[in-house]
């Protein structure tokens, strides 16, 4: 009773399992994957349980089970040697966990009313998703949504789940006999294209029709034989896509203004992360200024950015993969580590051309590769490719061998879901007799339409993969291994042996008889020893595998847990109760020390309070020059992170410390060989070599900023002042002319915030006063009256200005 209610429970989690997952935003928050990873452990260990019981269960061996360890094995390889331990370790539970998965689908899915509720449970959630789609696309006419549905980034996202659905749901509403299943495939069919033309995505087209043109390889002439419903489905799909046409071209309808990011995934060069704004620890008119190392924390918080033109679908794409090739060339073996293409690729980010729009031209960063092979191939290295094409291979393999031993497809519908009571089945293997089909007197036959349709879903997947990161979502890859697992099932059905499971040690069958046949069914066993007695004790292993479940929950369970305290602490750092922040920092830095975010909020909180305080400044400094030092140790490949980690050494030298200022700059110089486009550590190591007397450095590590970042404004000030200071007057009033023009293209108010709000975040009042200045000294009064007069305008009470007004009244 209890095997059969451990096995029961198993099927309606991975039931569960496939329900919920893309209704909870495709389960990308960690809450919900948590909640994922901890259902499949419980189900693991209900399997393992009822194993320990029934000892002759096994395995069922398939085609995937050698090539997916060792996947596994190459990611933890991949992991132990990542740039970035806690990105990887997150990327590699996702894996096992889903690995884990393929194991509990194929071991505990073999009866037969399994594959019917699989199915029909895929098309409704399908149809929900699609559904849903379409009405977020529709709910502001005849305004049009850009549309995730609960795919978040992007639309690509959900149309890599669409390609998975419609293909199945096609061959259902084709050739299914049921009239609910049928009914239900077409609608789901139907709302699923609909949605997939709403999401805009031009790699989801293009795979669609490659998953179509498979489609019709795979079932032949035999997908005339449904000419009724066949051309009534491709009407129906004809005549949704002739009106979302005539829509978008005709009537012409405004998109929403709404925040969208330029391919979503690519984004401001750092990751998003919420942090309180410092105070800068300097005077409003210090020339060359220590703000420079108050980095502009706001740059971290992302930037609004518009789409580009349909050409930049090709060349984007084509220059990302070429710089993904750069990455695998460096790091051929095991890869990055998982989870650390975006860092990497800080490295070899894409220039985008300078227009009066755009400020920023090296502004966008990767996460991802747009496309999957190059990112695994990134990440973990070109034998884990190998290892993944091997996984595809055999998948579809498995397929074709299925539909080449079905020598003729039956001309009418088939019998699919409901089985006759008196249908004979083997209870140890699952074997069904096949009922005759009536009007032909052939068996009956799921398994071919079934099978062109996963095949057909798999390979719309895999070919949105080369130009998408369709993978990413955990909601697509758990449906794309619950199709791969209902092929090898499938097979594994067709070919399983009757009659009853024997043991092989002991030639016990499954039914508690001895096969007298069996070899070892005679043969004394000698006297076992105490540990093979605990070994073979039933109650000992289970006890085993409860514990060890147990405590991989815990593991699985301490990162939400450390989530949610570094959450706390950010709202306690918005409210400024700093003491209670830095608390839940630390819990959270306990509970996953390999993350270091949480050691770089806690540095950045320190400097915080660093800078405040009137007292204790270099027992903050120290505290934050350690949460610093730490969150390089964990990646040390952020050019970001060496760059906040030369700023607290250069704030605790003081100017005076010789060690900490040689520090400072060597982690300058480190961020630069990260990342050579870096503007703002080419700044702050000229302010550095700037304070230490080294002007030609100086002007140097200047340029090479306003070269990379034409729109950089600090930069262009400093360099003004360094000019003025070797009497190169002519230069400098050119760097005060190219602040002005900036300021006078009024982009500031656009983008107060991210990469492109760094650049120009400036008190020009300075550029100004100083401007003025200059031409008052090159006796252009006329000029420098205009300038002192706008400076007026902007700050009434600026007094250098009204006494150079006033002095020039009256010389």
């Amino acid at each position: 009773m209890a095997r059969k209610t451990f096995a029961r429970i198993t099927e309606l989690g991975l039931l569960a399992i496939l329900i919920y997952t893309p209704l909870i935003r495709a389960t990308k928050q960690i809450p919900t994957l948590t909640a994922t990873y901890i259902l499949i452990l419980f189900l693991t260990c209900l399997w393992f349980l009822r194993m320990n019981w029934e000892r002759g269960v096994k395995f069922i061996k398939t085609p995937l089970n050698l090539p997916l360890v060792l996947f596994l094995f190459l990611a933890l390889l991949s992991t132990i040697f990542s740039v970035n331990k806690g990105a990887s370790l997150s990327e590699l539970y996702k894996v096992a966990a889903f690995i884990l998965l393929y194991f509990l689908l194929v071991n505990n899915l073999r009866k037969k009313y399994h594959f019917p509720v699989a199915i029909s449970a895929i098309l409704g959630v399908g149809s929900i998703v699609a559904g849903y789609g379409v009405y977020q696309y529709f709910s502001h006419w005849p305004n049009l949504t850009e549309i995730a549905s609960t795919f978040p980034p992007n639309p690509n996202s959900l149309a890599g789940y669409l390609l998975l659905i419609i293909p199945l749901a096609f061959a259902l509403a084709l050739w299914s006999s049921s009239k609910w299943l049928s009914r239900l495939a077409f609608i789901t069919a139907s709302l699923a294209f609909i949605s997939l033309l709403a999401t805009h995505s031009r790699g989801g087209y293009l795979a669609f029709v490659g998953s179509v043109v498979i489609f019709i390889l795979l079932a032949r002439k035999r997908i005339l034989e449904r000419k009724r419903r066949l051309f009534s489905l491709l009407g129906i799909l004809l005549v949704i896509t002739a009106s979302l046409v005539t829509i978008q071209i005709i009537l012409k309808p405004q998109p929403l203004k709404k925040t969208t990011q330029f391919l979503t995934e690519l984004k401001p060069y750092s990751t998003a992360q919420v942090t309180v704004q410092e105070p800068s620890d300097v005077s409003l008119g210090e020339p060359i200024s220590t703000r420079f190392f108050t980095p502009p924390l706001k740059e971290e918080r992302g930037f609004t950015f518009q789409r580009t033109p349909a050409n930049k679908f090709i060349i984007d794409r084509l220059q990302i993969w070429g710089r993904t090739l750069r990455i695998i060339r460096d790091y051929p073996f095991l890869g990055t580590g998982m989870g650390t293409y975006g860092i990497i690729f800080k490295g070899h980010k894409i220039p985008i051309p300078l227009t009066n729009e755009t400020i920023a031209r090296y502004g966008l960063s990767a996460r991802f590769a747009h496309n999957e092979y190059l990112q695994i191939a990134a990440e973990t290295g070109l034998p884990s490719l190998v290892i993944f094409l091997w996984i595809i291979t055999l998948i579809f393999r498995t397929g074709l061998r299925t539909l080449t031993k079905v020598t003729q497809l039956p001309r009418y519908p088939v019998t699919q879901l409901k089985e006759p009571a008196n249908t004979p089945t083997d209870v140890g293997t699952g074997q069904i007799d096949q009922p005759a089909n009536r009007p032909t007197g052939q068996p009956a036959n799921f398994q071919p339409y079934l099978t062109i349709g996963l095949l057909s879903g798999l390979s719309g997947l895999l070919l949105h993969s080369f130009v998408d990161f369709v993978l990413r979502p955990p909601a697509t890859d758990i449906l794309f291994i619950y199709f791969a697992a209902l092929l090898i099932l499938q097979a594994k059905t067709k070919d399983r042996p009757t009659g009853q499971r024997v043991n092989r040690l002991t030639g016990q069958r499954a039914n508690g008889s001895t096969d007298l046949t069996h070899p070892t069914s005679h043969i004394p066993h000698p006297a076992a020893s105490l540990f093979s007695h605990l070994y073979h004790s039933p109650l000992i292993r289970g006890s085993f595998i409860i514990c060890l479940t147990l405590f991989l929950v815990a593991q699985a369970t301490l990162p939400l847990i450390a989530h949610r305290h570094y959450k706390k602490g950010i709202d306690y750092q918005k409210k400024k109760t700093f003491d209670q922040a830095i608390s839940s920092y630390l819990i959270a830095q306990k509970l996953e020390p390999t993350n270091d975010r949480y050691h770089k909020n806690l540095g950045d909180l320190y400097r915080h309070l660093a800078l405040i305080a009137k007292e204790k400044r270099e027992f903050w400094l120290e505290k934050a020059t350690g949460e610093y030092e730490e969150m390089v140790l964990l990646n040390p490949e952020n050019s970001h992170y060496r760059r906040d980690l030369g700023v607290i050494y250069w704030l605790a030298s003081q100017g005076r410390n010789r060690l900490l200022m040689n520090k400072s700059i060597t982690q300058f110089k480190e961020s630069l060989r990260i990342d050579p486009t870096f503007p703002f550590s080419s700044c702050a190591l000229g302010v550095i070599y700037a304070k230490m007397g080294w002007d030609d450095k100086a002007i140097e590590k200047f340029e090479r900023a306003v070269y990379y970042e034409p729109n950089y404004v600090e930069p262009h000030y400093n360099l003004a002042l360094l000019y003025s200071k070797k009497g190169l007057y002519n230069r400098a009033l050119s760097e005060y002319e190219k602040i002005i023009e900036i300021e006078q293209r009024n982009l500031f108010p656009k983008i107060s915030c991210g990469y492109e709000g760094a650049l120009l975040k400036f008190d020009y009042t300075l550029a100004h006063f100083q401007l003025a200045s200059l031409y008052e000294r090159g006796g252009r009064i006329k000029e420098a009256k205009a300038e002192y007069k706008y400076l007026l305008k902007m700050r009434p009470n600026f007094l250098p200005a009204k006494e150079a007004l006033t002095r020039m009244a009256n010389p």
